[in-house]
């Protein structure tokens, strides 16, 4: 499903090859949260375009290397709710993180900020727990991978909700806040 979001979230923005799909996959070091080939891209392309969620725009031989794709109304919308469902959801996962961060400019702006305000109470109800748990962990015998993991995830969700202000913070103060935040410039190269 991850992959898939990748590859909705790219031709939502602009029809893309499979090429140019394998080139944004390693400016954002896809490879760091996802295994993919180009083979495998190549069958979610298929499956994706059996499913209407992306279609062929530019037929080009019968060469699907070649072809250029973009998103379907239908696409998109599978994006939105995606986006929609990571944000909302109170466990970690970083590479939908990285995935929200660089195909949030698909949602309203209005929508972005109330869906980061929401996601950080999330977040502070976590730290509040984490919190709670490492005190009444002090109760018990000495355990000192329990404590550094209980710490771990304390600065970890902290750091996630700087972030999570700093997006918020990004969005109200600028308008044109919709640019394809990681790969602005990266776009205007391909294709």
């Amino acid at each position: 499903m991850k992959l898939d979001l990748f590859i909705l979230g790219c031709v939502a923005e602009k029809p893309v090859k499979l090429k140019n799909l394998l080139e944004i996959a390693e400016y954002i070091r896809l490879d760091r949260w996802l295994n993919y080939s180009s083979v495998l891209i190549l069958e979610r392309l298929v499956k994706l375009s059996e499913l209407n969620l992306i279609k062929i725009c530019e037929q080009e031989e019968n060469n699907l290397e070649k072809q250029l794709f973009s998103s379907t109304d239908e696409g998109l919308v599978i994006l939105q709710k995606s986006l929609r469902d990571f944000i909302k959801d109170v466990e970690i996962d970083p590479s939908m993180f990285v995935m929200f961060l660089t195909f949030s400019n698909h949602l309203s702006r209005e929508e972005v900020m109330n869906l980061v305000l929401k996601k950080i109470k999330l977040i502070d109800i976590k730290i509040i727990k984490t919190k709670e748990l490492i005190e009444l962990s002090k109760g018990f015998e000495k355990n000192k991978i329990r404590e550094l993991s209980l710490k771990s995830l304390l600065s970890f969700r902290e750091a996630e909700k700087i972030v999570y202000i700093e997006l918020l913070s990004y969005t109200k103060n600028n308008l044109e806040w919709s640019d394809f935040l990681l790969l602005e410039e990266k776009w205007s190269l391909l294709v």
